[in-house]
């Protein structure tokens, strides 16, 4: 995700064995880049490329792309609704984790700046894990309806974490403001891309 939040919940996530975690990103990797190059409908997106470490570099997608990204692959990705953004960025780890950052007008795949982010990370066992870093001292529990979960730490008011019954996932919203992120999570505004 961005360089200034908190990289993972407090929870820490247990990894799948590295072959199979590469054998299907490799897979989804195909899918992306033949998809994307396919259904972009902007002369900005840029196709996924990618990494030695056989995750996808940052490439920029449209919401169309992304909807399609999403239905083609196997692992759900989340988001805050379309909002402002013609593009987003997406990346992809080689472990499964997929960040989308929604890319302000006029920039590129790559942007360094600090922007509204959402990252999916697979996560077996992601409402139990949740529902233990609830109880602790230092985590703040949100308000959400629908059967989801969403916390923070104390000392974070820009990445708010949200798990949803019965998908081995956990979200991360990152803002660069305050409160923004906690907002989005307590009105329901982080979905799965359709």
């Amino acid at each position: 995700m961005e360089s200034a939040p908190d990289s993972k919940a407090p929870t820490g996530k247990p990894r799948t064995p590295w072959l199979v975690a590469a054998a299907a990103v490799a897979v989804v990797i195909a899918v992306v880049a033949v998809i994307v190059l396919l259904v972009n409908d902007s002369d900005d997106a840029s196709p996924a490329t990618t990494t030695g470490s056989g995750g996808t570099a940052p490439f920029a997608v449209s919401a169309a792309g992304l909807a399609t990204l999403a239905n083609a692959g196997g692992s759900p990705i989340y988001w805050a609704g379309p909002r402002n953004s013609k593009l987003y960025e997406l990346t992809q780890k080689a472990d499964g984790d997929v960040t989308l950052r929604y890319l302000p007008k006029g920039e590129k795949a790559g942007y360094k700046g600090n922007v509204l982010s959402v990252g999916t990370y697979p996560f077996k066992h992601a409402y139990a894990a949740a529902q233990a870093t609830m109880a602790r001292d230092d985590t703040v529990t949100i308000p959400v309806d629908g059967g989801a979960l969403a916390f923070r730490a104390k000392s974070s008011s820009t990445n708010v974490y949200v798990v949803f019954p019965d998908v081995d996932v956990q979200i991360e919203v990152f803002s660069p403001e305050a409160g923004q992120a906690q907002k989005l999570v307590s009105r329901g505004e982080i979905v799965r891309v359709q």
